[in-house]
């Protein structure tokens, strides 16, 4: 059935965050620059030698610092300000070749700013300097918040609303993603694997069956702000992730993109994000309550199209409608070797989060606001 939105249209801002993962080689000149700072060329990313390779990714992340600052952005190296783009490291990232792993976190963004020309400005720094590899082990990160004051946090109608989206378009948003990012462990679909809870999954399943109106109720029940995340997985890897509604933070964080290599895929996939949770916030939801089906690939386009024109006027054209359409090509499987190495990655990265999550709960922090259920970031 065709989606279409039964509330007055309004215009939706947002404020958001990216997390681009990279894996980066430095083209002739770029190395000259890190010889002269102590490149040890010598080393490559599958060296045994852990403190060179160390010592070699810290200049690339120094060296990538520097040429965005040639462009007057502000970048740090150390995550501890909400207002800069941050160089980090990424050692969930897998390395190999004369690639090596890098992460670059914008600052606190907002829809009704140039955000697009920051962007810009990142990738064509990037490309000047860097080879960039597509590597299946890289992806993209949006975080979307209301706004960075108190008074924007989603509440409890908003949380309910996006569940609803994010349950109806999980098997369109798993159609249109690349074989690599369908059954991904680090952002698996939320109804459709063995993160979401039973009973939601069983609803789901049931769906041709029995209609949409069984979830949905489960949803309309929800009177907490942290329960999506209690109950919607025992991971924060899904591909809508819900953890840090209780938490400063305050934001969903879409974890399915795939890996960036240029300015304009970065900005479709922002405003896949964006479009997305502009559109579930302005939808009655009501007409999907008798219907069995689930939303087709174009439908989903319809949706996140009337989502972006709902958008401040300097963030309507993200979207990329060329790019909304189903790749058939299979999942790409995993052996349980790669799984288990998977999995003791995440146990090293939950201890350390969400590096945007951070400069977000940073900006709450300067703020004076706190989240109920929490005071801090997982």
């Amino acid at each position: 059935m065709a989606v279409f939105s039964n509330i007055p249209q309004q215009k939706q801002g947002f404020a958001f965050g990216l997390e681009i993962e990279l894996s980066v080689r430095p083209k002739f000149q770029t190395e000259v620059e890190l010889q002269e700072a102590g490149w040890d060329a010598s080393v490559q990313p599958d060296s045994r030698d852990e403190a060179r390779k160390a010592m070699n990714r810290s200049l690339i992340r120094t060296r990538i610092s520097d040429h965005l600052r040639t462009e007057h952005l502000s970048v740090s190296l150390i995550n501890n300000t909400y207002n800069a783009w941050t160089v980090v490291d990424e050692p969930s990232l897998d390395e190999s070749g004369p690639f090596w792993r890098a992460q670059i976190v914008s600052r606190v963004l907002s829809t009704d700013e140039e955000w697009q020309v920051e962007v810009s400005q990142v990738f064509q720094i990037l490309s000047t300097g860097w080879s960039i590899s597509t590597r299946p082990g890289c992806a993209m990160h949006v975080h979307v918040s209301k706004g960075v004051e108190e008074k924007d946090r989603y509440t409890i109608d908003d949380i309910r609303r996006i569940l609803k989206a994010t349950a109806i378009f999980d098997d369109a948003i798993t159609k249109i993603m690349p074989p690599h990012r369908k059954m991904n462990p680090w952002a698996m679909p939320n109804f459709q694997s063995e993160r979401a809870p039973a009973f939601w999954e069983k609803k789901y399943a049931d769906v041709s069956a029995q209609t949409w109106a069984p979830l949905f109720s489960i949803f309309d029940a929800i009177t907490q702000i942290g329960t999506p995340h209690m109950e919607m997985s025992r991971y924060r890897y899904t591909s809508w992730n819900f953890s840090y509604l209780a938490t400063q933070c305050g934001t969903i964080e879409f974890r399915r993109p795939p890996s960036a290599q240029t300015e304009s895929v970065a900005r479709h996939w922002i405003g896949v994000a964006l479009g997305f949770i502009s559109q579930a916030l302005n939808t009655d939801f009501n007409q999907y309550t008798s219907s069995k089906t689930h939303p087709s690939v174009q439908e989903l386009l319809g949706f996140l199209a009337q989502g972006t024109a709902r958008l401040d006027l300097l963030s309507q054209r993200c979207l990329d409608p060329a790019a909304i359409r189903e790749n058939g090509r299979p999942p790409t499987t995993y052996t349980p070797a790669r799984l288990q190495e998977i999995k003791n990655k995440m146990a090293e990265k939950d201890q350390a989060g969400s590096p945007f999550a951070t400069k977000m709960t940073m900006l709450a922090n300067s703020r004076g606001n706190t989240a109920s259920g929490s005071s801090g970031m997982r």
